[in-house]
């Protein structure tokens, strides 16, 4: 698909890490198929939170010391959702597992570990 695309364009991912072939995107960038990408989230994201990492150091994850690399490449810590609703209904979710769970009742979104 980034071969479709105009030399020119710019490609954003502000959804999901694993709805783009990143290796594609990648080969995209390195043979100038498509301009630049901007990029909120990363396939296998969550093996990079909350972790500090050394500038050019490789971190585990090597699609994204690659792309952190490319001088046409701008990637986010997955901030596209911060929205005052997005955290808004987190914090009403959260309080209303916590009184549920309180009450004795059980969440959709509870994590058992048994």
């Amino acid at each position: 698909r980034f071969a479709q695309m105009k030399p020119t364009a710019i490609f954003i991912n502000a959804s999901r890490g694993p709805i783009v072939d990143t290796q594609a995107l990648i080969t995209a960038l390195q043979h100038h198929e498509i301009a630049a990408a901007g990029l909120d989230v990363i396939e296998g994201e969550a093996t990079l939170f909350g972790h500090t990492f050394t500038p050019g150091a490789p971190n585990g994850n090597p699609a994204y010391d690659t792309l952190v690399a490319m001088p046409n490449v701008v990637i986010t810590p997955h901030v596209a959702f911060f929205t005052d609703i997005a955290v808004r209904n987190m914090a009403q979710q959260s309080l209303d597992d916590a009184l549920t769970i309180i009450q004795g009742g059980t969440s959709d979104h509870e994590i058992r570990l048994d």
